[in-house]
């Protein structure tokens, strides 16, 4: 028989899945224009946070949870398409460092100044954003705990 503390479980789960479906649907249509996707968008927010030192790929790999061949792929067709670019890392030779052109750090601007985003958080106050930041983090750093201690491979994309 399922306890309520399970059920509560579930329909929490199940809220923060439509939630994230929603929220990746309503962005994905306003990227489109822009001709780059979700997660072309997250990797062009983490190199204009780093700057124009750039930063490896397993390290973006790592700020986005996602499997290393995966975030090459992204990267491959971001520098087909001028946003980015890769090149072998100066001082290790056996490294690429990934940096934003300009013309992604355009796009990425642009990207910025859209709808849908802060229109989806419109019904939350100061305290709502204050506090969801905390509970997402504790989830987030709650499942990375146990995927770390029930995996042998890393992330699951």
């Amino acid at each position: 028989m399922v306890n309520n503390y399970e059920e509560d479980n579930n329909k929490i789960w199940q809220l923060l899945h439509q939630a994230r479906r929603m929220l990746h649907r309503g962005r994905q249509k306003e990227l489109l224009p822009l001709g780059i996707t979700s997660p072309q968008y997250a990797v062009l927010s983490i190199l204009n946070e780093v700057g124009r030192k750039g930063i490896i790929p397993s390290e973006i790999a790592r700020h986005l949870f996602r499997e290393p061949h995966t975030i090459t792929g992204i990267l491959e067709i971001m520098e087909k398409h001028g946003l980015i670019k890769m090149a072998k890392d100066l001082e290790r030779k056996n490294l690429i460092r990934v940096t934003i052109t300009p013309k992604g750090t355009d796009t990425y601007e642009k990207s910025l100044k859209t709808d849908f985003v802060p229109y989806a958080m419109s019904g939350l106050s100061q305290e709502d954003r204050r506090l969801i930041k905390i509970y997402l983090k504790s989830i987030r750093d709650k499942s990375a705990e146990w995927l770390k201690m029930n995996q042998k491979t890393g992330w699951i994309d």
